[in-house]
């Protein structure tokens, strides 16, 4: 038969409302050729097919949704032992010819948004029809092909699709024989693609990893854009990732307790990450404490902005967690739902990753409101300076062995661990001080400590003169000006016996307000200024 007699019966079909089987066996390559050509015997036998093709090449807005589903087909499936064809074009009416025809409307069509083939008879072929037309459609957002035989090439054909296409948001390949290849292409195509938020493959011949990994890319598409370019970038590694931000790609779509939990997911074990910025937007309590928990073994990131989200009872995970993370040093988690108290605490825990550590200890201890502690020694000490303040402190040996310091000072510690006390981190202690009512010395002795940090304690002894007696400052960089600070702390004090100014750049001018103060002063017992800068007499 030639492709004019066959175009006769595609006339006459057109006309036709009876005939339903039509056979051309034996005729050269016709099936694949001029499979076209019949689709007036695809019409009879659908008329709802044959109803819609009109408003499809119309796009008629009274056509948003095809439906071509059978709900006898689950029924007549449980009765049969076996999926044969014969039994199964028993029961489905929509084919690959169907498809075709279909597809020969979809590109100029601008009404439809919803076709459903599901229970049918649909293959390969009749698919990938479908993908090459929806490749220029712009309004059908939700394809179902499910319960057909469709293989892992109509799988590629639909990752394809998305590839190019970023309006299907629903596509459902469910309960097909779609094997790995086919979902590592839709896997493939989903790193790309951001607009697909359903991809349904279940009852598929395909792993339980490759579904979580199929699950997994589709709650990225759930997130901001800017999320899944930055985890993309992590996990291949062709652009260092420092930090993680909101952009314009995100089209105002917020971060949520999702983004959290992911971002706390790729940033457990470390990586490039120094910042992330998730400022003003929808993290609640379920995210945070996936944050907070990822803080613990993270010893990378830096910096935390979760300011104005929506957290209001993970505050304790979060102070848990800072207090084994030593890296973070900016947490903002200010207008949230938290105790401002809360706020405050977290804060100076993220700025002690700056400080020496045992001072994050002590300083926890006195936030906690339960530290009762009678000694604090927090000292940047060599092995030859522990001997040294030994042999001339034999009452701190106890104190030593008990904070373990001589067993941090035998073993290679971080530069960040080996960091001497500065005046900043004397203001930490000294602001907590100044409601303690245990602690009864306090040495921070061979540290960097000026005279603006012995204002701060000068401070504290003026609000708290009762607690503290003995003061150990030997080896800073102490001058006159702290020294006269904390003289006149003293007018109203009168617990403090034993103070050790030793090594530090006392001159003429301290020294005789001292000297003054320790004769009308008779609480103090013990005052050490060697290797001041004294004169010989004052000394």
């Amino acid at each position: 038969i030639d492709p004019a007699s066959t175009h006769c019966f595609k006339q006459a079909m057109h006309i036709n409302t009876s005939l339903l089987d039509l056979s051309f066996h034996g005729c050269t390559d016709f099936e694949e050729e001029h499979l076209e050509q019949i689709e007036g015997l695809c019409l009879n036998s659908q008329p709802m097919l044959k109803n819609a093709m009109a408003p499809l090449r119309q796009s008629s807005r009274t056509l948003d949704s095809l439906d071509f589903s059978r709900g006898q087909f689950q029924d007549s499936l449980e009765g049969l032992s076996s999926y044969d064809e014969a039994s199964l074009k028993t029961v489905c009416t929509h084919t690959d010819v169907s498809c075709k025809l279909l597809s020969s409307a979809l590109p100029d069509n601008t009404a439809l948004r919803t076709l459903n083939l599901n229970n049918g008879h649909v293959t390969d072929r009749g698919v990938a029809a479908l993908c090459r037309a929806l490749e220029l459609n712009r309004t059908v957002h939700t394809l179902s092909v499910a319960n057909n035989f469709l293989t892992s090439a109509s799988a590629q054909s639909v990752a394809a699709v998305l590839l190019c296409n970023g309006i299907l948001t629903n596509i459902n390949l469910r309960r097909n024989q779609i094997e790995e290849e086919g979902a590592e292409a839709v896997l493939g195509a989903l790193e790309v693609n951001h607009t697909c938020r359903v991809f349904n493959l279940d009852l598929n011949p395909i792993s339980d990893a490759t579904q979580r990994k199929l699950g997994f890319a589709i709650t990225l598409n759930h997130q901001p854009r800017s999320l899944k370019s930055a985890l993309a970038a992590l996990r291949e590694g062709e652009r260092v990732v420092e930090t993680i931000k909101a952009d314009a790609d995100d089209e105002g779509r917020p971060y949520d307790d999702v983004s959290g939990q992911i971002i706390a997911d790729a940033l457990r074990q470390g990586g490039p990450v120094t910042a992330v910025d998730l400022y003003g937007h929808k993290v609640g309590d379920v995210g945070g404490t996936a944050l907070a928990q990822m803080l613990r073994t993270n010893t990378t990131l830096k910096s935390l902005d979760l300011e104005g989200n929506a957290m209001s009872g993970c505050a304790w995970e979060f102070i848990e967690s800072m207090e084994l993370n030593t890296t973070l040093t900016e947490l903002n988690v200010s207008r949230n739902a938290f105790k401002e108290y809360d706020v405050n605490r977290l804060t100076t825990l993220a700025t002690l990753a700056l400080h020496p550590v045992p001072l994050k200890r002590v300083v926890m201890n006195l936030m906690s409101f339960q530290s009762s502690q009678t000694e604090i020694c927090i000292e940047c000490l060599s092995p030859a300076s522990v001997h040294q303040h030994l042999l001339r402190h034999p009452l701190h040996t106890d104190l030593f062995q008990r904070e373990g310091l001589e067993q941090r000072l035998t073993q290679p510690q971080p530069a960040e661990r080996r960091l001497c006390m500065t005046d900043e981190s004397v203001k930490l202690v000294a602001e907590n001080l100044k409601t303690d009512i245990y602690c009864r010395s306090l040495s921070l002795a061979h540290n960097r400590i000026s005279g603006v940090g012995l204002g701060y304690i000068a401070d504290y002894l003026r609000i708290n003169p009762q607690t503290l007696t003995c003061l150990n400052l030997s080896h800073n960089m102490i001058q006159d000006d702290g020294f006269h600070a904390l003289a006149k702390a003293m007018d109203k004090n009168k617990a403090l016996t034993d103070l050790n100014f030793a090594d530090n750049f006392m001159t003429d001018g301290a020294g005789k307000v001292w000297l003054k103060l320790v004769k009308f002063t008779p609480t103090i017992q013990v005052l050490d200024v060697a290797g001041n800068p004294l004169d010989g007499d004052l000394s």
